[in-house]
Parts: C-alpha cells; structure tokens; sequence
C-alpha cells in the first residue's frame, strides 16, 4: 500500500452531513449560476390558448429533450403534450415549441435573453400571462432547462403543478463534464448512466471499454448507446487503457500496433466521436513511443469521421513531479522527480495540442497553494489545462463495500484551472448514483456547491422524495458517523481496514467500542429496510437496487467487525493469562481469531467480486490464499493474463493479509511480554 502523502490528501477531512431540502429552490441540483428566489408556487396550467411552458432554442435544433423530460415528469406522475402551436387548455402540462427563432426574435417577443453560452439558458416562472418560458442558444441549452424545470416540477395537494416564481440565468463553469466509472459500458446500465448525466448536466459519459483485448469488437447494441446519448446532449467517451493489452504487448510492434489502431478506427465506425486512452501506472513505453501513437489515432480517426476527434490522454505520471513514485512507495525522490518531469514536458512538446490531458491527483482535499503547484507543475509542463481525474468517491475495491457519501473538499476555483472534470463513481453506481449527483453538481457551478445540501437533493430525485428519501437521508447519516470514527476523518477508503485496526491499536478501542460501532451499523440497516418497505411510485428504478445493494454491503460490514471483535477477544484472552504455563489457551485464542478472520475474509472478498465488473476469461476465486504465499507477491500485471478485475482482486487481498499479519503480530508480541513476565516470575 502507498505511505500518505499529498497525492491523496494534506490533513483528514471527515464526511460531511446530508441535508434533506426544505423547498423546491432547494432541490435544484446542480446550483444555477444566477437565480432569483419566488415563492409561492406559481401554478402551472394552460393560460387561454397559450401553452404552460415555452421552451425556445435560437438555432431550432432537434427535439429531443422532450422525450427525456416527458420520461423524467412521468414518474412524479406529471403527464405532457407538446405542440408546435398555442395548445388547448387542460389539466397536463402542455408545451410551445417555439424552433428556429433568432436571439433577437426570442428577446423580442418573449422579454427573456439566454446567457451566450452553447449550453446557457435562461428560464422564467412569473405572472404575465405567459406561464414559464424557457429560452437558449442551441437544442442542448434547452435540455440544461428542461432538466431544470424537472427537478422544480412537483404536484401541490389539490393535484396541480406548481413552480415557485423565480427567473434563471444558468451556465456551466467546466466545459467538459465527464461521468465516469470503472467499466461503465453496454452491459452496465449505461442508459441509466447516460439518464444521470442529463439530469444533472453532464456532458459527457466515459465507455470504459474495460479490459479491452484484441478480437473484441463493438456491436449493434454500442451504435445504439452512441446515438442514444448523443440525442440528450451526452458523447460517450470510448477509452481503452494501456494497462489491460497486458505487459507483453508493445505498442511500438506494428502488428499489435495496428490492432489497437483498428480497435479505435471500428468505434469511430460505430458513431463514436469522442475517445480516450490511458497509460497510467505502467512504465512499459516511452513517451516519445506513447505521444507517437496518440498522435497517429488522432490522425486516423480523423480520416474516419471527417472532422478532428476528441481525444482525451492519461500519461504514466499524472500527478506534478514528486507527488508520488511510480512504484507507489510515497513521494519520489529528486532523481526521480526530475525524470517525472522530463516525461510530462515531452508530453506536452509531442502531443498534439487538441489532446486533453488528465490528472488525477489529490485524492481527499487540495493545500491551499494548489493553484500555482498546479500551474507550474503540470498545466506548463504538458501546456495544456488539465481534465481533472477525480478519485475521491471510489471507495476504493480494496473494500469494496459502500459508503454513498457526498463529494467535498474541493476549491471553488477549480473550474478555473481546469479545461474539464471527471468523476470516477463508485460501482455499483445504482447505489452510488446520489454520490454521483453531486459532484457532477460541483461541476457545473463550483462555487455554489454545498455537499450537505447536494448530497440531500440527489437523495430525493433518485427516491422519489417523502417518507423513502427520509429514511435514506437518516441511513446515510449513520453511516457517516460511522465511517468518520473509524476512519479518524481519513476519508479515503484506501486503507480500510488499517484505519480500523489503527484505532484498535493506537487508541486502545475495545469491545464496548466494537458494540457501540455494531449499534450504529444495525440503525443503518433498519433505516434502509424501513425505505425498501416504503412506497416510492415517484422513485427511480434503480432506487430499491441500490438499497438492496447497500443493504448486502452492510452484512459485509458487520463481518468487518467480527474480524476486529476476535482480536480483540483474543488481546483480552492472553493478557488474563496469569503465567506462561497457559500457553495452550494462548494457541487456542490464536486458532479463534485466524477463524473469523478467514470468515471475514471471504465475505469481504465475495463482495468485492460481486463489485467487480465481469471480464471474459477472468474467475475470482473467493478461497484463494489471503495475499500472503509467495505465489501472489508479484505484481498482477506483470503476468501476461493480466486483467484489472485480478489486479484490483488481489490488492483487496493484500490490504485484508497486510491488516490480518499487523494484528496477528501485536498478539504474538503480547503472548511473548506476558510469557516473559511468567518466567520471571
């Protein structure tokens, strides 16, 4: 496991609270830039001939953010019709399309400007007789507004839709977007990634062409997906990570060469038009070898979609030079650090100047000198702004359970540092998905972000709000508290369960901690039994998966604390031993404690599994050896039969062995100090 350094954080910050909203302004997720509180609600009905909502684009466009807004308003029970013309009057919500007028037109005639942003918009809620209007530049600023409008769109008790009276001028501070994911692609539920996004403004959606080798190709089903996104304002991002061709592939041989070529000319054939490739935490190539083979993608699928890609480039060191070694061993030397250097300035001599560039460092939160370390370290280096990396949320698959908390600690200035952000969700991202919400929300509007509040909004869109959203919002409290104590305001999950066992250890935690820690666990458990019982007919599908799945990963959890209850009971078993001559006890307690810590293990490994995305080839053996026989020392991918499903396998192992042989030892010190005491006596 890596020591702590600046990479992943500068001081613990603990999780923060979630908030439930108090009102429709409160539930608008992410934060408009420029908006105008109005309360009561305004009722939205059909004003004479005139339709409730108008929603006009200065360039016409597509309409396909009708039918994602009719999807979205369908399950709060809000039926619509859309009209080309003034529609008639009724009980649904009925929309006026108003396409292909002129800015000057839309200013004109409707008294509202939208922001000059392609994905702007301006929305209005007032009583002139006009209901609410909607206006932008361009089809996608329409689809920022209808999500908008979705979120405030709720039935008051006598059955109508109301909107608080309000006026919005809204656009984003981050251009690109990005949710990502480990392996989010076609067979994991990619459209409802691609539905979140819109949702909460992203724009782009990472296809993790998860352990890509040669001979896979792309199907009907991704042509589809293509299309799917690309008509709610969303590309998919096909990526392909040098880590999966395994260490012997050579990027250089032209053979293996042009497979990989060919792997990104077929999903330019495929609709796609956005792509990425990674080579993060392999020293396999140079970078003249890798700038070389970017720069001969770019130029292909140039050639095969007749207009310039957009290509998105992780390099070997994607952290400023000295943060971290490429072994994973703490800060580089200076040696090092000037090689580190030397690499990203090649980079950003030889990489075509449209690549974007990621990076992926400070995982918890950023010193407040990051700016200029930020500048001079990386952005001058490969002369480019960055796409920030973002691996806060990903609770890591060396535990694989799940903690769904908010993003936080992130600079308000960001955005202005950087050219575009992605979040790496957590899998499984049903159960995620709020966590997902809201730093997509901090995307868009940095500095009016509030993760409590966030975290709370997201809540309520994916469970429907009401009595089911409470009980979410009282589980992840619980929870939070929770991981906080064990983790001592260390909120990456890196280290799980070193952090526990470092506050058995240091602390001296004992068994009235491990029954107060079982206390919370169960109250998160009854909260989300009490919201799987509670109706939600206004909740999103994957609202009960991924409460049912947090549900699983918390059984997971309470096998933790076996894991750190039998050590504890044995700590206290051996230091009742009066003398040396009840040595057998001490063997006993030792068999009892490598008992449950073999249970724990294969539930803790089991659950990793299930989080796991499915590869082709690949089995995860659940009884394999816990990481500490020699054949599982080296490094899995320096195994030809590499895969990211076995890397992050065998790291889950090593953190439980690595955690199992620190408390093992501290026993076996406290057998020898009190045998000692014996014999002395």
């Amino acid at each position: 496991m890596p020591r702590p350094t600046d990479f992943y954080s500068t001081t613990p910050t603990p999780w923060p609270a979630v908030r439930a909203p108090r009102g429709a302004l409160e539930r608008l997720l992410p934060r408009p830039r420029e908006v105008g509180d109005g309360e009561p609600g305004l009722p939205l009905r059909a004003i004479g001939r005139a339709a409730a909502l108008s929603m006009v684009a200065a360039d016409g466009g597509s309409i396909a953010w009708r039918a994602w807004l009719t999807a979205e308003l369908a399950r709060r029970r809000i039926t619509t019709s859309f009209h080309d013309v003034a529609g008639s009057d009724g009980t649904n919500v009925r929309f006026l399309s108003l396409a292909n007028a002129t800015a000057r037109d839309i200013a004109r005639r409707l008294g509202v400007s939208p922001p000059e942003h392609d994905e702007g918009y301006s929305l209005v809620a007032r009583d002139d007789g006009r209901g609410v209007t909607a206006v932008a530049r361009t089809d996608i600023g329409l689809l920022r507004a209808a999500a908008t409008f979705a979120m405030l769109a709720r039935r008051d008790d006598r059955g109508d839709v109301v909107l608080p009276r309000l006026e919005i001028a809204d656009w984003p501070v981050i251009e690109l977007r990005i949710l990502g994911g480990w392996a989010l692609a076609r067979g994991e539920r990619l459209r409802e990634a691609i539905d979140l996004a819109v949702a909460f403004r992203a724009n782009r959606v990472l296809y993790n062409w998860w352990g890509w080798v040669p001979g896979d190709r792309l199907w009907r089903e991704d042509e589809y997906l293509v299309r799917h996104a690309r008509e709610r304002g969303v590309e998919l991002i096909c990526e392909l990570r040098r880590m999966s061709f395994g260490m012997d592939y050579r990027i250089t041989e032209p053979d293996q060469r042009a497979r990989i070529v060919g792997a990104f000319v077929d999903a330019a054939r495929a609709g796609f038009r956005s792509f990425g490739l990674l080579f993060d935490d392999v020293a396999w190539e140079t970078a003249e070898d890798e700038c070389a083979l970017v720069s001969e993608l770019r130029t292909r699928l140039a050639d095969a979609i007749g207009a310039a890609p957009e290509f998105f480039a992780c390099p070997q060191i994607y952290w400023c030079p000295g943060q971290m070694s490429l072994a994973w061993t703490g800060g580089a030397e200076p040696d090092e650090t000037l090689e580190q250097r030397r690499y990203l300035e090649t980079w950003g001599r030889l990489l075509p100047a449209d690549v974007e560039v990621y990076i992926a460092n400070y995982w918890a939160d950023f010193p407040g000198d990051y700016a200029s370390a930020l500048r001079s370290g990386f952005t001058e280096l490969v002369g480019r702004q960055p796409v920030f990396f973002d691996n806060q949320l990903i609770n890591d698959y060396r535990l694989g359970a799940i903690l769904p908390f908010a993003l936080h600690a992130r600079p308000v200035d960001l955005g202005e540092h950087l050219r575009g952000y992605l979040l790496n969700a957590p899998r499984p991202l049903d159960a995620h998905a709020p966590s997902a919400a809201s730093a997509l929300a901090y995307a868009w509007n940095p500095r009016g972000y509030d993760p409590s509040l966030a975290l709370g909004a997201a809540i309520d869109w994916l469970h429907g709000g009401g009595p089911r959203a409470a009980a979410v919002v009282a589980a992840t409290e619980e929870l939070r508290t929770l991981a906080n104590e064990w983790a001592d305001g260390e909120f990456t999950a890196t280290n799980h369960y070193r952090t526990i066992g470092r506050q058995i250890l240091t602390k001296r935690a004992d068994g009235r901690d491990i029954a107060r820690w079982r206390e919370r666990l169960a109250i998160v458990r009854a909260a989300l039994l009490v919201a799987l019982g509670t109706p939600a007919p206004d909740a999103l599908p994957q609202s009960a998966r991924g409460l049912a799945q947090w549900l699983a990963s918390c059984d997971r959890l309470d096998s933790d604390l076996d894991f750190f209850a039998a050590f504890v009971a044995t700590r206290d078993r051996i230091a009742s031993g009066a003398n040396h001559s009840e040595r057998g006890d001490a063997i006993d307690a030792f068999d009892a404690f490598d008992a449950a810590a073999a249970s724990a293990r294969r539930r803790a490994l089991a659950q990793v599994a299930e989080v796991l995305p499915r590869q082709s080839g690949i089995e995860l053996h659940v009884e394999a050896n816990d990481g500490s026989s020699d054949d599982d020392s080296a490094d899995a991918h320096e195994s030809p039969a590499w895969s990211w499903a076995e890397y992050f396998y065998r790291n889950s192992r090593r953190e439980f062995a690595a955690a199992a042989r620190e408390l093992r030892a501290a026993l076996a010190d406290l057998t020898a100090a009190r045998d000692s005491r014996g014999s002395a006596e």
